[in-house]
């Protein structure tokens, strides 16, 4: 989250991080879904949250590389990136 506190966060950085984590997992379980690998009943559901997973990993990547944290960028950028190509290639393997 930016680098900018070493060691333990803030208590307000720390309720951020356990957001986004909970954020994380939700996405995560959207994707299984479209992948048709969890909750084979909420399919419907997913071809359309997909997209949504798709603009929060583009919206990560830009943040990922727009960071002045070194390390997050070299960690997270690409793990956003890959996340944003996974998550579109889902979105749209209905339409191709």
């Amino acid at each position: 989250m930016g680098g900018r506190y070493p060691g333990q966060f803030p208590p307000a950085l720390r309720v951020a991080a356990f957001v986004q984590s909970v954020l994380l997992t939700f996405l995560a379980l959207i994707v299984l879904t479209k992948a048709g690998i969890m909750f084979p009943d909420h399919y419907a559901s997913a071809t359309i949250a997909i997209w949504v997973v798709t603009i929060v990993s583009g919206l990560s990547l830009i943040m990922n590389l727009a960071t002045p944290s070194k390390w997050e960028r070299i960690l997270w950028a690409p793990i956003a990136f890959t996340m944003l190509m996974t998550s579109g290639w889902l979105a749209l393997k209905d339409f191709v």
